[in-house]
């Protein structure tokens, strides 16, 4: 045997060490384990911030719906001659909505004046982000 190894300890496809070599880690994998756990790191970080940004929005259409609701549920419970065009401003949580109230007129029955009644929209706009939502109803006199 060659002077400096030690003689294999029988396994098989196992090669002999170097008499006094370490057994552990080197430099070089504790560097690509680093690595590796830093790309995991980022890329959950990343997906955490999406979905922030998700759940932020989500938020803006949920209180533009309330607001929008709101306003149908006060015009509706306008007497119905009341019932008209309107636009305003909403601050909700320190967030801006701007609201538009547009009124149409439909006949249930064309030849039926009397089946006149109202169609409501109302469409919500967060200021910042742009993002609107819209909903309707029917008044009848």
């Amino acid at each position: 045997m060659a002077r400096g190894y030690r003689q294999s300890d029988g396994l098989a496809g196992r090669p002999a060490r170097r008499a006094g070599a370490r057994e552990g880690h080197t430099l070089l994998e504790a560097l690509i384990a680093v690595v590796v756990l830093s790309i995991v790191v980022f890329g959950a970080a990343a997906f955490m911030q999406a979905g922030a940004v998700v759940v932020d929005k989500a938020q803006i259409l949920r209180t533009a719906t309330q607001v929008a609701q709101d306003r149908l549920e006060q015009t509706k419970a306008l007497a119905y001659a009341s019932v008209v065009n309107a636009n305003g401003t909403t601050t909700v949580s320190g967030q801006v909505y701007t609201w538009t109230i547009t009124v149409t007129t439909a006949q249930a029955d064309p030849g039926d004046a009397s089946s006149t009644y109202k169609i409501i929209h109302c469409n919500v706009t967060h200021s910042g982000t742009g993002q609107s939502v819209a909903v309707r109803s029917a008044v009848a006199p």
